[in-house]
């Protein structure tokens, strides 16, 4: 090759490592003097040759480290995520945890408590008038049709029926029914918690998110048929006479989701949207999250569970 003096430039387009590179090449077309043989040369900035790459465009993507984005903000009034495991419990979220909330079907965890403590498993009971004249017709319950106590509870927490609920007080009366579920209530130290009645109607029925984690992480570790019954999706309830009445299904709908083992749906217009779920932690143990007065009781759960994850 001779060096050449005067310049024209070309442009190559070069793929090298799944990478496309545009080559600028400068070719002078006078000698410098002295040249003599055919010499190649290819040098940084003097070079007869000059070539400029620049790569424009690659086949393969280029790895991006992920951007972690804040959580959202929390609206609901208020939120708590209680973390039960070997070393104990710990709070691990809380937005509002003392205020005393109306709390709507969640009022229904400490009327289980009652009639797990207090009723047979196996104990009849028949839906009353008075069953039936309370709102809601979850369960698909009629007057006279008689249920096992069994049944009821399983009507009463996956399908949240305010019928199953008042059918299983009124067996007992409405009044004791109730000043059990107080009594209970202030042995478990739940100081912001008061009940009205066994539904969670009453505007009167409170609580504070921290009473109501308290509360389900007590009934989750010791009453095996509470686990039983937050933690199943589907259940054939039967009358009496071992007639199928109906297949209750859970208003859970987060239920079997990034480790979501159960929980009890709450709304009232008074409570809005209400939510206590059951979450395995990957190291052992469990988390209680709780929402209470959301507008969308769904989205702010999810909010509260990127928060805690």
């Amino acid at each position: 090759m001779i060096f050449l003096h005067k310049s024209k430039s070309l442009i190559l387009f070069l793929a090298l490592s799944g990478v496309v590179f545009a080559v600028t090449v400068t070719v002078f077309d006078q000698p410098f003097p002295g040249s003599g043989a055919a010499i190649a040369s290819v040098q940084e900035a003097a070079s007869t040759i000059v070539i400029t790459q620049t790569a424009i465009a690659s086949e393969q993507p280029v790895a991006q480290q992920p951007v972690a984005l804040p959580p959202k903000e929390v609206t609901t009034n208020a939120a708590i995520s209680l973390r039960t495991d070997e070393n104990g419990q710990e709070v691990i979220f809380e937005k509002s945890v003392q205020v005393p909330l109306p709390i709507a079907s969640l009022t229904k965890l400490m009327a289980a408590l009652v009639v797990m403590e207090h009723y047979n498993l196996a104990q009849k009971i028949t839906v009353s008038e008075a069953a039936m004249g309370q709102e809601g017709d979850q369960g698909e319950l009629k007057a006279g049709q008689i249920f096992s106590v069994k049944n009821l509870l399983y009507i009463m927490l996956m399908e949240s029926s305010n019928r199953a609920a008042y059918a299983l007080s009124d067996a007992m009366g409405n009044e004791e029914f109730v000043a059990l579920m107080n009594e209970n209530a202030a042995l478990l130290g739940l100081a912001n918690t008061s009940f009205d009645d066994s539904t969670g109607l009453s505007e009167k029925s409170y609580a504070s998110a921290r009473d109501v984690a308290l509360l389900s992480s007590h009934l989750f570790e010791n009453y095996p048929l509470f686990k039983e019954i937050i933690g199943t999706k589907e259940f054939d309830v039967y009358l009496e006479d071992a007639i199928l009445h109906h297949k209750a299904i859970t208003t859970n709908i987060l239920f079997g989701v990034n480790r979501i083992i159960g929980g009890k749906t709450g709304y009232t217009d008074a409570a809005r949207g209400c939510l206590m779920i059951i979450q395995e932690n990957t190291a052992g143990g469990y988390t209680v999250h709780v929402v209470l007065g959301a507008e969308d009781r769904w989205g702010e759960m999810q909010k509260v569970l990127e928060i805690k994850n």
